[in-house]
């Protein structure tokens, strides 16, 4: 999710309006982007604030929704296309179902848990290789209350992240309860361990990931924080809120409905955490390079005991198409390959002046290789390609609508009109289709519309072989060279300004997506 996708989100997601599978890539979002996240804290404040006055000032409601739609009058005018990011297919949802410890049920539900048990293992590993090096702590800290206790077992921490690992068993049966890290956790002591300018304001905690558990009622996570102000503290945390872990399939909501309302359990575990901080390597680069012909440049290589950043900046080159980002694949360092880490929560994306655009990745630590060169493994290009088709809708049109674009069928397979108009829009996908994903939006009569959209398909690797979008995050490592080809979206459409009921008049094509590969390594020595 790019952060003006994001920001689109911002008020919905404070007056509790999202759909459970957006809410969770927002937060996704805001563990990996600390502007956004300052940003959603000072909206939060605001909110605060105008609760606490609520007996002078009446708040309507969807207050925060009227306020949205007013700020989305004015995005509009600058944003016309339906962007769908390829995170917002099939491929997303499940591997960001783990965030909020939900599974998925089909035919590979029992390889799903393979690939969980595995990305667990790792952690596992990960952390206590950190201990056995010194570079983070054991601690088995327990509170109970009411049948359920917390422990704390290990935390360990950097110039980049402070990561907690705990455990909620919960006695009284066989639900598994998380920390609900929105609010359900305070921090005493906020000024003294953390800074503002960390984007921290409300809250430390950027992220949680959802560890395996085989055993009846035991949850297991990891929560990871801002890095400390200072090199050791005591943290005073107190939880006062657990949620439900829903893993019943049938509690799952679709586009537009309900979502199941997960258990809450208030208490206070209460804990004295002793952190020390161990101090990231950090190098500054500088180091110029071509792919593709758009200009790269590698700044500084940060590498700490439970990650390595990579910062770098490139420009878009091209005539024909417009470069979106350039995706690192891994670094490689004495042999050893550290792998762009999907769960990091430490990167972000940002624009500045001339065309640049500055990214920081996530990786594998390096720490323990101590590296004097290391090797940058270029992953991917994202282009988008410029080519426009306007399609007539409305009210009276025979359904299924058929047309073609670059010589493929694409076709209108449902139109419910209402307040929250519904599409299901579905592609071909022939072995010679020259476009990966569209890029579209839906215009009604005052051109003020807001959309959202549910993407599936498929992954084609380089020999042409197709893998079911929902197998792809069990086979990352295995696919050579796969690109994203929606074949079906689930579109809801609403009017910004009316609550009434919303006909799209036409369906503006403004281009598609192309991913292209790069076989290229920068040799960077480290001063």
């Amino acid at each position: 999710m790019i952060c003006n996708d994001a920001k689109d989100l911002f008020f919905d997601y404070l007056d509790g309006t999202l759909d459970s599978i957006t809410q969770t890539l927002l937060e996704a979002h805001f563990a990996k982007c600390p502007d956004c996240q300052a940003e959603m804290a000072e909206l939060e404040k605001i909110d605060v604030a105008l609760k606490k006055e609520a007996e002078t000032i009446v708040m309507p409601k969807n207050f925060m929704s009227n306020v949205r739609n007013k700020v989305n009058m004015t995005h509009r005018k600058k944003k016309k296309i339906l962007k769908l990011n390829s995170l917002l297919a099939g491929a997303a949802a499940l591997f960001l179902t783990f965030f909020v410890g939900t599974a998925v049920a089909n035919g590979g539900f029992a390889t799903l848990t393979d690939w969980w048990k595995n990305l667990s293992q790792n952690e596992d590993e990960q952390m206590k290789g950190i201990i056995e090096e010194g570079l983070g702590e054991e601690l088995n800290l327990t509170e109970e209350q009411n049948g359920v206790k917390i422990k704390i077992k290990s935390v360990a921490a950097d110039d980049i992240q402070t990561l907690i690992y705990y455990e909620v068993e919960n006695a009284a049966s066989s639900k598994k309860f998380q920390i609900k890290y929105s609010d359900g956790i305070t921090f005493g002591d906020m000024e003294r361990h953390w800074r503002d300018e960390d984007g921290t304001m409300e809250s430390p905690v950027r992220s949680q990931l959802n560890l395996y558990s085989n055993q009846e009622g035991v949850y297991k996570g990891k929560l990871a924080l801002a890095p400390l102000k200072n090199d050791q503290g005591t943290l005073d945390i107190t939880v006062g809120q657990l949620e439900e872990v829903v893993t019943d399939p049938s509690t799952f909501s679709e586009v537009g409905e309900e979502a199941h309302e997960p258990e809450q359990i208030e208490g206070s575990w209460s804990f004295k955490i002793p952190v020390k901080k161990y101090p990231a390597i950090e190098h500054k680069l500088n180091v110029k390079a071509e792919v593709d012909g758009n200009p790269i440049v590698f700044e500084k290589l940060t590498i700490a005991p439970t990650a390595t950043l990579l910062k770098y900046r490139y420009r878009d080159n091209q005539s024909a198409k417009t470069l979106e980002n350039i995706l690192i694949d891994s670094i490689e360092a004495n042999g050893k390959l550290a792998k762009s880490d999907l769960f990091g929560g430490i990167t972000y994306s940002g624009s500045e002046g001339a065309g640049w655009v500055t990214e920081q990745a996530s990786f594998g630590s390096l720490y323990l290789e101590n590296p004097t060169a290391v090797k940058i493994n270029i992953g991917s290009l994202h282009y988008a390609i410029e080519d426009e088709k306007k399609i007539s809708l409305g009210e009276n049109m025979q359904l299924p609508l058929t047309f073609t674009y670059q010589n493929n069928n694409i076709t209108i397979e449902k139109m419910e009109i209402g307040a929250q108009t519904k599409i299901v829009m579905t592609e071909e996908l022939p072995a010679d289709r020259t476009y990966e994903m569209l890029r579209y939006d839906f215009l009604g009569n005052n051109g003020n519309v807001s959309a959202g959209a549910q993407i599936d398909g498929y992954f084609i690797d380089k020999h042409g072989t197709k893998y079911k979008v929902s197998d792809y995050m069990l086979r990352t490592d295995e696919l050579k060279e796969p690109k994203f080809f929606s074949t079906q979206h689930r579109i809801e459409l609403t009017e910004s300004e009316k609550n009434q009921s919303f006909i799209p008049e036409a369906l503006q094509i403004e281009g598609y997506t192309q991913t292209q590969y790069i076989n290229k390594k920068i040799k960077i020595k480290l001063k």
